[in-house]
């Protein structure tokens, strides 16, 4: 071949040159043309383009250069320092693709190491610490031995996990298969791992660790779960970053040791982070002296960087770690020492596979300048035009920022050669530095792979056969980690040995190892070092310290054979041989832990105990209100009620719920939620303690430490460590099954300080097993008191009832659950059965009594289709459920189960009947429950102890016993036994009381029956299962026997327990009692709560102690009865004839002073209500007062400008002060009395009690104060104004404001602090409806009470601090101080409240009023209750009744009101039935039944005229005239409808003016009757069908022609004479004595009209408010008037007419009923009553809007009372039948004369609710308040 010229090759280059450069710059614009694809990939392969053509620029400039082997360096770089630094290297180099196995890619074999078998022949199993297995038995001494143990424990996969077998296992010895085989048991699993999490703890928790501390807790970081791995890296980097210079170095071993042993997702990026940042600033300030250390921080700084590259870690900020670690790296290749050298570039290389956060635009930014400047100089250095490369590479600055980077090295290399005069690839050897990552790096992190995980075989090919193998960087790596493996005694001494030979044979027999000399220095200086290695002679490595010296031996034998003086070749560096950590010399940590208590392994046994004892069951987690006054809409989840519990201060959290509503369930829930969320050796996690107090005894001797003992945790050390370090969550579950009301918290000492358990208290009971003061059961003390509880320490929670939703949830679990012996159906046939059953639905949204209702439900429904007609309460389902169970048990025993002796006993009680046999065994039980252990439901038996006493005969081992318990719902767990709920012992004793299968026994004695033994008014579950017996019906026996037992109490006194006990079982039951003969009855103690007892006579009975809250006594006599502690739940109230403006109680509780408008003062005695006192001297209303808390003085102020200070016990003012320029807005006493506050417009004065001198005189409030109020500790003074703000003042020392605040919401008129001592709180009254509540020491806002419609005048605190009442407009509204919410709306008041103060010494509140009352409120029942109408915060329905009608035969009463549905009454009865019309779109305002009773015409405020089926739903008789219809037309409410007598026609009055005729069977508008000018308020159809009339608002009563057949615009008849709207017509009856149209009005008057000629012939007038319906009787002989006031007007005449006397006389006065509680809105009379002989015996029912529907007859009385009753209608009566419940105390008429020990403040209440101490009722009497003078006006005379 001709060699060329140097001319062509000049040419040939200049081509070379334009053609690298173009090429470059086609990529370019390939990768930018917006012609391609600008996906990430195009993009990619663009750039990617762009580099291969870059990377071939140096050959195309013909910059090539040959090593000194003559052979082209492939991707070399020469160790910096050695011999041969300028090894040649291309820029770019691709990486060596390794397989799984450590494969790589050909390349040729060394040439005399490729056949060599006896160097790591095969792969191996993984290194391991070599550590001698202690025995099972014996105690481990040593730690590594505790982590050889551990690594038998179960492991948790993780992703991480390598699912090929490791080869090279070996057979488990004696020992460890020992270990293996207790490890499968949890208990050990326990015990060694809570050694190891000691271990943890006690490093973490020591400051004087020394290094054998810290090698002993690394060694266990491998086998660590996840959150104490991270506890322990956390404590190591902390006791690094703290390290002094002794514990620095094992500290930053431990730590490089600990990320590189972490599992996968052990780690996290920002831990690595923070530890590459620590090291570094170490790195950065240690000086080059502290060579050694240098090397570990290098090696630290390498080792975090090769995991922060394995865990994928992204975006290192490159200001703040990025750069910063490259330029300390950077500053070490100055030294001079090749292993930090080493070590530096690895940790380079190592921080490029780290990428850091900067962006492509961002690093654009940066380079450009340095691009451009390369450019220039690579362009005239190769004498190119610089247009022509700008040109090429423009496309370059659009794609990514690695492109500019790789760019860059290309343009510095070029610019490195210019400027020292060498090869572009030898310029580019020298930048170690320059960002590239080289593949000798990878090569070498995957030989170390290889190496931890053993696969040494795949190293050695891995070494023989990588492209990068020549690198001297690579040589290295290799030649360390083989020193590694040589050095380290968890291998065993052949791989050492192979090590040590590899290491030899590399550098004597491979032709392309240690061509530089700074490889084959560094490999002599490894043989030296393990030549030289002390050998280990610590005690249980005896093995490893011979292995040590023939590893040592073979390392001096091949140092010889190389023929090599140590000395010259070897570098002289401190370096240290192994990376690891040594074993621990000691393991003092582990016998540190070993001595303490393991109460952690017994925590874990007992979570694990608890955990299988208390299985997952059905569970819908419940619902709960706040407290029991709660509305049930007022609910949330009652899992968050207790999370914001165990997250607050409070200590208590009562769980309030009905029998059956899910308290024990969730109480199981609670404990397993506990126990999983808690973390054994976690002191911060509280531990859950269930205790079950009805079987727990011992209850006052430390609960939770007898909680322990029973499971087996008694010793005292380590039971002062669960009080010393631990915290518990105490769950007690059944308060009201332990048989005693203690306060456990308090009994327990629980949170008292050092050496008392640290707990808080989450209790559950039955809500109506609950008292009056209830919660001083369980007010926990403050931490440190002994003696007061701590109202703000105490939660409540009150399970509410299921939703639907919820009892349609649990039904799709109870279908899933696997109950085999149970029969089943599918989830959408129980749901239609729950629907269609009446009242079903209701009555299971208890959890109990629904599961009980779907394991009956099958049997209990079979096929019936009509679910209507089937009647189920929670009585039958008991029934029902006992029967079944019983019966299968019975099967149980015939297929097997029992031994020869069991059955035979088995056909025994076959013979004699097996169930009764069974029903009598319980019966029996369930007495001797009662009997023997006061009703506790726990049975504790030992058959040692207690065979021969009661229990034996119930639970011992005789064959019929074990029979009838087999059999019987009874559950057993070790010695404790009980019915499976204990609703069902309650069951099990009603039917002691009263058994119907039992019925014919006669019980002769009173004195042993049942009812004798005992109150059963704390059983509230048993007396509903007695009541519901009786409601049960038609049987009347049980009813009967208790009738029985009432009467034979009046004639023996030692019956009047059982007596109690009967009538507090048929009021229960809605047995009613009106009219009934009760003389002389003994029912001390009973509750008649919700009875009626209209007429009753009670004269001489024993009433003792006896409840009549909310019940009827309507005319009932009392006389001579005795009736000490009496309860009436309710208070009577105060009038005076002035406003009230102010009120308050005394300290003691004795006196109660009121400010009236008139000036004076009104004190009266709090317990008679009597006035004691009037305080006369004010010129003016007294706005505000306050009690001095000696009891001695009284201060008031008002508009007179002046404040008095008063003497309480003489009357007479001590002091009067004039000095103030306006109205005295408010006064003050302080808690010393020494000082009083009062204010004037916008200033405040302090003054001396004594002289009335001036202390301080306060100013900064703008506008008028209008509150001051007094801290408890009185130094503190805080007013309030309307300029919105509220300030506190300094009265210690300054009198100046220490604080300023109130917010955004308007003048504030009130404010009071919190009765804790240091007035914790302040409560605020504001302008704008709102009542806040503030923090007092830093004024801010801790919660609103939002419910007021208008602005707030008043608010106080209770004296515990558990209530707050506020008043507005004519409401009194009480709160719960701790969670905010309403408790109850206090309603009762006719005007604006002024005033609230709470007694000290009573359950009560007191309001004042504009309207001249002050209202008394009890607080302490379950609903708060006075002498008004009051409403608790749970009676959100309206349920008023504003329409009410009989069916044509009298057997039913259909009512319609508020609620939107139509309700049908049995109206004999008084019993509910189902709906006629549920779910109304609207309030139904009228109805009216057909003629022939089959329909039913209702219309409410939407317009419409509906006309529906009467009967219910599947009723026997579904037919009807026609299909339901709805009749549009109106434009305006309707207010009235009535059929025609036909039936064919109805008509309908409506606000729209106009009257409407209509067709009932096709809906069809017959007529439009118009005329009136004004709504028509109401309409009648003549008997006769020839007549409809309307009243108006316009006062008319306009007659039309229902069969004209054109327009109705003429109306035949127009009747004026109402003055205002007609709000009522009737037409008499055919037949009876008078032709007549009836109207009333709001004119307060009754008019007669004639029917047929529409003259005016009576007006009955006196009413005293205005009239709203009207109805005659059946007879004709009767009228009945409701009026606005509550009250019915009944009118009779009964004269027959003559022919000389044309007009009918009315009596002279009605019989008037005041009993309602609000507008009587309908009345209507049965229509099959025609009794016109005096109307003894007729019935009329009432609607109301104070939601009653009720029945009267109207009774003849005795001639004796005739007499008294004067004339009218003064012979007869009026008495109720029956009635919904009232809500509130009815004692009209009632006579209470000679009543024997009522307490005065409760004969006040009856006399002021209407009773007399005179005598018998007079039908005429009115209340002093309402006089009313009836009179008869005759128009016809």
């Amino acid at each position: 071949m001709t060699k060329p010229s140097a001319s062509s090759q000049s040419v040939k280059v200049s081509k070379t040159k334009e053609s690298a450069f173009s090429r470059i710059a086609s990529a370019a614009r390939r990768a930018t043309s917006p012609f391609v694809n600008t996906g990430d990939r195009s993009v990619k392969n663009g750039i990617a383009a762009v580099f291969v053509e870059q990377s071939k620029l140096p050959i195309a400039l013909g910059q090539t250069k040959l090593n000194n082997t003559g052979v082209h360096n492939n991707g070399g770089s020469a160790l910096p320092g050695s011999p041969t630094s300028r090894l040649s290297t291309s820029p770019i180099v691709g990486s060596a693709s390794l397989g799984s196995k450590g494969k790589v890619s050909a390349s040729p074999s060394p040439k005399n190491l490729q056949n060599r078998t006896d160097i790591f022949p095969e792969n191996l199993s993984k290194p391991a610490t070599r550590t001698r297995w202690p025995k099972f038995n014996d105690r481990i001494n040593a730690t590594p031995q505790l982590a050889l143990c551990a690594t038998l424990l179960p492991k948790e996969p993780t992703p991480d996990t390598d699912s090929e077998e490791t080869p090279g296992q070996v057979a488990l010895d004696s020992h460890q298969r020992e270990w293996a085989a207790a490890l499968q048991n949890s208990i050990e699993q326990d015990r060694l791992l809570w050694v190891v999490r000691g271990i943890i703890r006690t490093f973490a928790n020591d400051a004087t660790n020394d290094s054998d501390d810290i090698a002993e807790v690394v060694i266990l970081g491998s086998i660590l779960d996840r959150e104490y791995y991270r506890e322990l890296l956390n404590s190591v980097v902390r006791k690094f970053e703290e390290s002094d210079s002794m514990l620095k170095e094992p500290l930053l071993q431990a730590l490089v040791q600990l990320i590189q042993c972490a599992k996968l997702g052990y780690l996290e990026a920002d831990d690595l982070i923070n530890i590459l940042s620590i090291v570094r600033r170490r790195l950065e300030t240690t000086h080059s002296q502290s060579i050694k250390y240098l090397y570990q921080l290098t090696l630290a700084v390498s080792s975090v960087l090769d995991v922060m590259a394995e865990n994928k870690v992204n975006d290192l900020d490159r200001i703040q770690e990025h750069e910063p670690l490259s330029a300390v790296l950077s500053g070490l290749k100055g030294t001079s020492d090749p292993y930090l050298l080493y070590q530096a570039s690895y940790a380079f290389q190592a921080l490029q596979y780290v990428p850091d956060n900067e962006t492509a635009a961002m690093a654009l930014g940066r380079h450009t300048v340095g691009v451009v400047e390369s450019m220039v100089k690579l362009s005239s250095l190769l004498k190119l035009d610089v247009g022509e490369f700008f040109e090429g590479l423009k496309g370059i600055a659009t794609v990514a920022g690695a492109m500019f980077e790789g760019a860059k090295t290309g343009y510095e290399a070029v610019c490195s050669l210019i400027e020292s005069g060498q090869g572009i690839l030898e310029s580019l050897g020298d930048m170690l530095g320059s960002g590239h990552k080289r593949p000798w790096y990878s090569a070498v992190r995957r030989g170390e792979a290889f190496v931890r995980d053993g696969r040494l075989a795949d190293f050695y090919r891995l070494v023989c056969e990588a492209p990068c193998r020549k690198d001297p960087f690579f040589q290295w790596g290799i030649c360390q980690l083989l020193g590694d493996i040589g050095a380290n005694s968890d291998w065993d001494v052949d791989t050492r040995l192979q090590a040590v030979d590899f290491l030899a044979a590399l550098l004597k027999d491979d032709t392309e190892w240690g061509q530089d000399a700074s490889v084959r220095a560094w490999t002599l200086t490894l043989l030296q070092r393990i030549s030289t290695t002390p050998v280990d002679s610590f005690a249980f490595a005896t093995d490893t310290s011979r292995q040590d010296q023939a590893v040592k031996d073979r390392a001096r034998t091949l140092l010889k054979d190389l023929e090599t003086d140590d000395a010259d070749s070897a570098f002289q560096t401190a370096f240290s041989l192994r990376s690891r950590m040594p074993l621990p010399k000691s393991s003092r940590q582990l016998k540190l832990v070993q001595d303490i208590p393991n109460i952690d392994f017994d925590l874990s046994q007992l979570k694990r105990m608890r955990m299988n004892d208390n299985r997952k069951e059905l569970y819908v987690p419940p619902l709960a209100k706040p407290h029991h006054k709660a509305p049930d809409s007022n609910t949330s989840p009652l899992m968050e009620s207790v999370e914001d519990f165990l997250s607050s201060n409070r200590l208590v959290l009562l769980i309030l719920g009905d029998s059956g509503s899910g308290k024990s369930t969730f109480n199981r829930h609670l404990e397993r939620e506990l126990w999983n969320k808690y973390r054994p050796g976690n002191q911060n996690d509280p531990i859950p303690i269930h205790i079950n107090l009805a079987a727990t005894t011992g209850l006052d001797q430390d609960m939770i430490e007898q909680h322990f003992k029973r499971y087996y945790i008694t010793e005292p050390n380590k039971i002062k460590e669960l009080k010393q370090y631990r915290r518990f969550i105490l769950i007690c579950d059944g308060y009201d099954e332990m048989g005693t009301m203690q306060n456990l918290y308090v009994l327990n000492k629980l949170n008292q300080g050092e050496g008392y358990w640290r707990a808080k208290m989450v209790i559950t009971c039955r809500t109506g097993n609950l008292g009056v003061d209830y919660l001083l059961q369980f007010k926990p003390l403050s931490p440190g008191s002994k003696n007061s509880g701590a109202a703000d320490l105490i939660q409540e929670a009150v399970i509410v009832p299921f939703t639907e939703d919820q009892v349609k949830d649990y039904i799709d679990q109870y279908v899933l659950d696997e109950r085999p012996e149970q029969p089943k159906w599918q989830a959408r046939r129980y749901k239609d059965v729950l629907e269609g059953v009446p009242s079903l639905m209701q009555l299971v949204r208890n959890p109990f009594l629904l599961t009980l209702a779907l394991d009956t439900m099958p049997s209990l429904v079979g096929n019936e289709m009509n679910l209507s007609q089937i009647k189920v309460n929670r009585l039958t389902l008991y029934d029902k459920v006992v029967e079944v169970w019983i019966n299968m048990a019975a099967e149980r025993h015939v297929v097997g189960g029992l031994s020869n002796v069991e059955r035979d006993a088995f056909n025994l009680l076959c013979h004699g009947g097996f169930r009764p046999s069974v029903m009598d065994h319980l019966r029996k039980l369930a007495r001797a429950i009662f009997q023997e252990q006061n009703g506790n439901p726990i049975v504790q038996y030992s058959e040692r102890k207690d065979r021969k006493t009661w229990k034996g005969d119930f639970f011992g081992m005789d064959p019929q016993v074990t029979v009838l318990r087999l059999s019987s719902p009874l559950v057993r767990s070790g010695e404790q036994n009980s019915f499976i709920h204990l609703s069902v012992l309650d069951y099990f004793f009603a039917r002691v009381v009263y058994d119907p299968e039992e019925s014919t026994v006669d019980h002769a004695s009173l004195a042993t029956h049942s009812l004798a033994q005992g109150t059963i008014v704390s059983y509230p579950s048993i007396l509903q299962f007695l009541a519901e017996r009786i409601q049960q019906g038609p049987e009347e026996f049980f009813k009967n026997q208790l009738l029985d037992i009432l009467e034979k109490s009046k004639t023996d006194d030692k019956e009047s327990q059982a007596a109690a006990n009967a009538i507090t079982i048929l009021v229960k039951a809605g047995v009613l009692f009106n009219g009934a003969d009760l003389r002389g009855i003994r029912i001390p103690g009973a509750d008649l709560t919700g009875g009626q007892f209209d007429s009753a006579q009670f004269q001489g009975a024993d009433l003792t102690g006896a409840t009549l809250t909310k019940s009827w006594i309507h005319q009932a006599d009392f006389s001579n009865a005795r009736m000490t502690g009496v309860r009436f739940g309710e208070l009577p109230y105060l009038r005076s004839s002035f406003s009230m403006n102010s009120c308050s109680y005394s300290p003691d509780g004795k006196t109660f002073t009121v400010g009236l408008s008139s000036g004076d003062l009104e004190m009266y005695n709090s317990s008679s209500w009597v006035k004691i006192r009037t305080f006369q001297g004010h010129t003016g209303s007294v706005l505000r007062l306050a009690y001095s808390l000696s009891n001695k003085y009284l201060v008031s102020g008002g508009r007179d400008c002046t404040v008095r200070l008063w003497d309480i016990h003489s009357g007479e003012p001590t002091l009067t002060l004039d000095d103030y320029p306006e109205t005295v807005t408010s006064v003050a006493f302080s808690p010393s009395g020494h000082q009083f506050a009062s204010a004037s417009a916008r200033t405040i004065w302090v003054r001396d009690t004594k002289t009335g001198a001036h202390q301080f005189v306060l100013n900064g409030h703008t506008l008028t104060v209008k509150c001051v109020a007094f801290s408890p500790s009185g130094l503190l003074l805080a007013s309030a104004s309307n300029d919105g703000t509220i300030r506190l003042w300094d009265l210690a020392e300054s009198g100046k404001p220490t604080l300023v605040f109130g917010g955004d919401s308007g003048p504030i008129h009130c404010v009071a602090f919190s009765p804790d001592a240091g007035g914790q709180y302040i409560v605020s009254a504001h302008w704008n409806n709102s009542v806040h509540l503030w923090e007092t020491e830093t004024g801010e806002h801790t919660r609103s009470f939002s419910g007021h419609t208008s602005s707030v005048s008043s608010v106080a605190f209770s004296h515990d601090g558990e209530w707050i009442a506020s008043t507005s407009d004519k409401t009194v509204m009480l709160w719960s101080a701790k969670s905010g919410f309403q408790l109850s709306v206090l309603e009762g008041h006719e005007q604006n409240v002024y005033d609230v103060t709470f007694s000290r010494t009573r359950k009560q509140i007191a309001s004042c009023s504009a309207d001249c009352t002050v209202r008394l409120w009890d607080i302490s029942m379950a609903n708060a209750s006075s002498s008004s109408v009051g409403t608790d915060g749970s009676s959100g329905e309206d349920r008023a009744v504003l329409c009410v009608a009989y069916s044509p035969d009298g057997k039913h009463i259909a009512s319609g009101g508020n609620d939107k549905t139509v309700r049908d009454w049995n109206a004999s009865t008084g019993e509910e039935l189902r709906p006629i019309l549920a779910d109304y779109s609207t309030t139904i305002g009228c109805l009216s039944y057909s003629p022939d009773g089959k329909r039913i015409a209702t219309a409410g405020y939407d317009t419409a005229v509906r006309l529906n089926s009467a009967f219910r739903a599947g009723g026997d008789d579904t037919t009807t005239n026609g299909s339901n219809l709805e009749l549009w037309g109106h434009f305006g409410v309707v207010t009235g409808v009535a059929f025609s007598p036909c039936g064919q026609l109805v008509v309908s009055s409506s606000f729209d003016t106009t009257v409407r005729l209509w067709d009932t069977r096709s809906g069809s508008l017959c007529n439009i009757f118009t005329g009136h000018s004004s709504g028509a308020t109401c309409v009648a159809y003549s008997p006769g069908g020839d007549r409809v009339a309307a009243g108006s608002e316009d006062g008319s009563i306009r007659l039309w022609d229902p069969t004209a057949t054109t327009g109705g615009e003429e109306a035949v008849l127009e009747l004026v004479g109402h003055e205002g709207t007609v709000s009522g017509l009737a037409y008499s009856p055919v037949g009876g004595p008078l032709q007549q149209l009836a109207s009333c009005g709001v004119d307060k008057t009754i008019r007669l009209w004639d029917s047929q000629t529409g003259r005016l012939q009576t007006i009955l007038r006196g009413h005293s408010d205005a009239l709203t319906c009207l109805s005659y009787s059946s007879c004709g002989g009767w009228l009945a008037v409701g009026a606005m006031n509550g009250a019915v007007y009944l009118w009779s005449n009964h004269q027959q007419p003559t022919e000389s006397v044309s007009v009918y006389a009315w009596s002279s006065s009605p019989l008037v009923l005041r009993t309602f509680l609000g507008v009587v809105a309908s009345i209507a009379w049965n229509p099959t009553d025609h009794n016109s002989g005096g109307g003894d015996g007729l019935e009329f029912v009432t609607g109301c809007e104070d939601h009653s529907v009720r029945v009267w007859r109207i009774i003849e009385k005795a001639d004796k009372e005739k007499e008294r009753g004067g004339g009218g209608a003064g012979g007869f009566a009026a008495r109720m039948m029956w009635g919904t419940r009232s809500g509130r105390l009815v004692a009209r008429d009632t006579n209470i004369q000679g009543v024997i020990g009522l307490a005065e403040i409760d004969k006040t209440l009856l006399l002021q609710r209407g009773a007399l101490e005179g005598g018998p009722a007079s039908s005429t009497t009115t209340p002093s308040t309402e006089q009313e003078q009836f009179f008869v006006e005759d128009q016809m005379i």
